[in-house]
């Protein structure tokens, strides 16, 4: 997986590669385009993924080290207007020559890091890219009018011109600068007839219809997943680059670890540990909450530390007890929910308004040793002055360790039907009478028959039946919310 400058749904991608007996390689592609455009130029998904003057490079992880440094390079990609592709894989194979794999089609960038290859290794880490899409060339143009979606058919199931002149030019730029070579390309989906739906976002992305899409905002013609054989065939002037994929998909052999849980470092005064600084606070915590201590309290509180030393978590209720604290000093409103209000440890660390011994809480809902789960601790703020708690978080712990949180969003049948309908172009009057007869829910009966869904056109037929009936009519975005992740260092 390498996704163009994006990190997320790694983890998903690795567990459905184990359940179907796949290899998952982790990477990333990065180009030197820059990263923040002028406030009139609409965003690009796709930024011409074919054309040799464009600076990328493909970089894989081999180790943890190598995942660190790509995880790295993209955010300075992400972050800083300037951000310089070239230096920075530079930077990179000179730091980590045994931990990455940097692909790249671009002859500058070859020639530029090609004095950065080591020569005492088997397998080195920078290699020439071959795109084996060159190979799928297609008549341009058709003649005689017809609809966007026949024309695009009858394009796809036009001849081949097979077309290796670039790559012949980037095997021989390889040979001089004593590079190796290997064979990749753009994958965007999984069958041609993925084109159709891989069209369909990029008009909802740009929030125009069908017709009226970009060349510039859709994956290149023929980036579908090809069987080994076809791969080979259409690469069989490549042979050496075809055999090269395969020695470098078995080196990069990394799995990404999944199901620990990794907290954020508290910076502790010298000399003390997370358990006992927890134990002071939460000490002059149960001092201000109770007058006197009352025994049940104190053995409650006994029993709930040593679940959480036991556990691991002193040092992140640490972290969530100093924004908490910075909160209240602050004067900024602050309600703490979620389980957490089963916990007498979040009471009298001023994380929650809620005394569990008056209303006989269970701290198990909480924290259970028998059930390993992490704390559920939401932190509300006043919006008015959540700023506040953000800038003091980013300062307290570093800008370059916190991170505000991503989500994705699926759309539900009717949120999707409605969206490709007005791609296609039909009005709200004509959406409107089928997407009242979906189910809110998926998985339930919609009750209508093939016939209810579009007249005329096949392809939009075909396509609106899919998100209809498919097992999973989703269209994911990412939005951000108020929540943030702390890293460790």
């Amino acid at each position: 997986l390498r996704r163009q400058r994006q990190m997320c749904i790694r983890d998903s991608f690795q567990k459905a590669c184990e359940a179907a007996g796949l290899h998952a390689i982790h990477g990333i592609e990065l180009s030197g385009e820059p990263a923040r455009r002028q406030a009139d130029e609409a965003p690009r998904v796709i930024t011409g993924a074919l054309r040799g003057e464009r600076p990328r490079a493909v970089l894989l992880a081999r180790d943890a080290a190598g995942w660190a440094a790509i995880c790295r390079a993209a955010t300075l990609r992400g972050l800083r207007p300037d951000f310089d592709l070239a230096q920075t894989v530079e930077h990179l194979l000179a730091e980590h020559p045994r931990s990455v794999f940097v692909l790249s089609d671009h002859p500058g960038l070859l020639r530029r890091w090609a004095p950065r290859q080591p020569a005492d290794q088997d397998l080195p880490p920078l290699h020439a890219l071959l795109p084996w899409q060159e190979c799928i060339h297609r008549p341009e143009r058709l003649a005689g009018p017809k609809p966007p979606l026949q024309a695009l058919s009858a394009w796809r199931k036009a001849p081949r011109v097979p077309n290796h002149r670039r790559l012949r030019a980037l095997a021989r730029l390889a040979e001089e600068l004593d590079l190796p070579t290997v064979a990749s390309g753009d994958v965007w989906f999984a069958r041609p007839e993925g084109m159709l739906t891989q069209r369909v976002l990029s008009a909802m992305r740009r929030r125009t219809t069908l017709p009226r899409v970009r060349p510039a905002d859709l994956a290149p013609e023929g980036a579908w997943l090809r069987p080994p054989a076809e791969m080979a065939a259409l690469l069989d002037e490549f042979g050496e680059a075809v055999a090269a994929t395969a020695r470098l998909a078995e080196a990069c052999a990394w799995r990404m670890p999944l199901g620990q849980w990794v907290f954020p470092d508290y910076p502790l005064p010298a000399g003390e540990s997370a358990e006992g600084l927890l134990w002071k606070v939460a000490f002059e915590g149960l001092r201000e909450r109770f007058h006197p201590i009352p025994p049940v309290a104190m053995e409650r509180l006994q029993q709930e530390m040593a679940v959480v030393s036991r556990l691991g978590f002193a040092e992140y209720l640490l972290v969530v007890w100093d924004i908490a604290r910075f909160a209240h000093g602050e004067g900024i409103p602050l309600v703490g929910r979620g389980s957490a209000a089963n916990s007498l440890l979040c009471y009298v660390l001023g994380i929650t308004n809620v005394d569990p011994l008056a209303l006989d809480l269970f701290f198990q809902r909480f924290l259970n040793p028998e059930r390993v789960s992490p704390p559920d601790i939401d932190l509300d703020f006043c919006w008015r002055r959540r700023d506040e708690v953000l800038r003091y978080v980013y300062e307290r712990y570093g800008a370059d360790r916190v991170a505000m949180i991503g989500t994705l969003n699926a759309f539900a049948a009717r949120s999707a039907v409605r969206e490709v309908a007005k791609c296609i172009g039909l009005s709200d009057r004509e959406i409107t009478p089928l997407t009242d007869r979906l189910p809110h829910l998926a998985g339930q009966s919609t009750g209508l028959v093939p016939g209810d869904v579009a007249e005329g056109d096949e392809d939009w037929t075909r396509l609106l039946i899919a998100l209809l009936y498919g097992d999973k009519p989703v269209i994911t975005g990412t939005f951000r919310n108020g929540s943030l992740a702390i890293m460790r260092e």
